[in-house]
């Protein structure tokens, strides 16, 4: 009997921004960029596979991997696939914290990515875990008023001249709830 693989595929915008990436970083950079990605997202895996669930399909999009899977964790388990993401990215900082400059540069690349990953908001793993553990309209909202803040505080600290990355990630989120409302109206319940 042989083992059936899941599927692998990549957006054209995570392709281009995968190249970008090459292009502009040095291979260090770069190592230490990809390293916190993958712990994030192997943690997700982990999760599901502990779970029962079997891995059907990654695809890497703009915003992350998007793993297609068959089994039901339960509401409880599709929180706990979401958030070990970040909790594996966390265990990963307090690690590569004690590797030196290196390790600590590693450290909080994957801190800031652990840290982003739990604000409330979809597509984002808080956003994935409030929609699990809370009704849709519930989780929906707090999603909406999480991109509100995120775009809010991004806009502040443009103003101040600290650079545009949240503003930037703000309005993501912003348009992301905007295509998850549309899609929750077009879909039937």
């Amino acid at each position: 009997m042989t083992k059936e693989r899941p599927s692998v595929s990549i957006s054209p915008w995570a392709a281009l921004a995968a190249g970008l990436l090459v292009y502009y970083s040095d291979g260090k950079t770069l190592f230490l960029l990809v390293l916190p990605i993958a712990v994030h997202e192997s943690g997700h895996w982990l999760c599901l596979r502990l779970l029962g669930c079997r891995i059907r399909a990654l695809r890497w999009e703009l915003s992350g991997l998007c793993i297609r899977y068959t089994g039901d964790p339960g509401r409880l388990g599709q929180a706990a696939a979401a958030l070990a993401g970040p909790i594996a990215g966390l265990l990963y900082a307090w690690i590569a914290a004690r590797f030196g400059s290196t390790g600590e540069l590693s450290a909080g690349i994957s801190l800031l990515l652990s840290a982003f990953n739990l604000i409330p908001a979809f597509p984002l793993d808080g956003g994935r875990a409030a929609e699990a553990l809370l009704s849709r309209p519930s989780a929906s909202y707090i999603s909406l008023l999480s991109a509100i803040i995120v775009a809010g505080l991004g806009l502040v600290l443009f103003a101040r001249g600290e650079g545009a990355a949240l503003l930037i990630a703000g309005a993501i989120l912003l348009a992301a709830q905007y295509r998850q409302e549309i899609s929750s109206a077009m879909s039937p319940d």
